[in-house]
């Protein structure tokens, strides 16, 4: 005798999904359609379940199959302690990107050490994340600051090249009270960005070279690719960055880039033709080369 498919329990049991994936779609689909906690997954999983719960369901799992990533199906993505809104608009944050936002809020602890009378909310301390897809790194930097007796002595700005990011990157402001703090920019980097000079700058630029096969598998296949790839060797999105924070990054400040594995040694490179002073190269959770730092000379 076939049970049907109408219960929790029934559809952990049932589902081809990775059981993580399978749980993180109903935990979506539970706050949705019941507002339910997710001890409920355990203590109402015998509970006969509504016919449009089951429905969305079962177009979710579809899609999960054909390789849609789960942040895009449920909209949303924990990052460093904030959740945020994504589409296919925008890069799916990805856990190593916090080593960046770690190494961000150490450097501008460090600009406010060497210089503690310089900031105040007159002449601020200006941060600023290039490429900002869905505002993870300059918004999961802002929000731990937020406490901080120097938040107001701190400019946050951003840009992207894509309207539809920003629009994302507006939304997970606005959504964490932050949109009065952070000023967005449609820019090609630092090209359009209205400060002469800026204290910090971070970037996660695309680092994918043209050939790279990464992009037709798995989730990336779901990705914008404009944020994934440069269409060249990788590094272009680097150089060009660099070159622009070699006359706009102010005298001691912070150049952080997040990069591929393998590409350590050539941002230590690029930084290095255009005289950056005290490189450095952190690992992430899997000991793998991911974020590189300098300070201008």
């Amino acid at each position: 005798m076939t049970h049907p498919v109408n219960t929790l329990k029934a559809i952990l049991q049932s589902t081809p999904l990775d059981r993580v994936d399978a749980k993180v779609l109903l935990y979506h689909l539970m706050d949705l359609h019941y507002q339910w906690p997710r001890s409920y997954l355990i203590s109402h999983d015998q509970d006969v379940l509504s016919t449009p719960f089951l429905n969305e369901w079962f177009d979710l799992e579809a899609k999960r199959q054909s390789g849609v990533p789960v942040a895009y199906l449920t909209k949303k993505r924990p990052f460093h302690q904030i959740e945020l809104i994504v589409s296919p608009d925008v890069l799916i944050p990805r856990p190593e990107t916090e080593i960046l936002v770690q190494l961000g809020l150490a450097s501008i602890d460090s600009m406010f050490q060497a210089l503690p009378m310089q900031f105040h909310p007159d002449q601020p301390l200006h941060v600023v994340d290039l490429g900002c897809g869905s505002g993870a790194i300059i918004l999961a930097i802002a929000k731990e600051l937020e406490p901080s007796p120097f938040f107001n002595s701190i400019s946050f700005s951003a840009s992207d090249i894509s309207p539809a990011a920003l629009n994302i990157a507006k939304q997970n402001a606005h959504q964490l009270s932050l949109d009065n703090k952070i000023q967005f920019f449609e820019s090609n980097w630092l090209a359009q960005l209205p400060h002469d000079s800026y204290g910090i700058i971070l970037s996660n630029p695309p680092y994918l070279s043209a050939q790279d096969p990464h992009l037709v598998k798995g989730d990336l296949r779901f990705e914008p690719i404009g944020a994934l790839s440069d269409f060249a060797d990788g590094l272009s999105a680097y150089r060009l960055i660099t070159e622009q924070a070699s006359i706009r990054l102010a005298e001691g400040g912070y150049l952080l880039f997040e990069h591929g594995f393998e590409q350590a040694g050539d941002i230590q490179k690029i930084l290095r033709e255009y005289s950056f002073l005290n490189i450095k190269t952190e690992k992430d959770y899997s000991g793998l080369d991911r974020v590189t730092w300098a300070q201008k000379g």
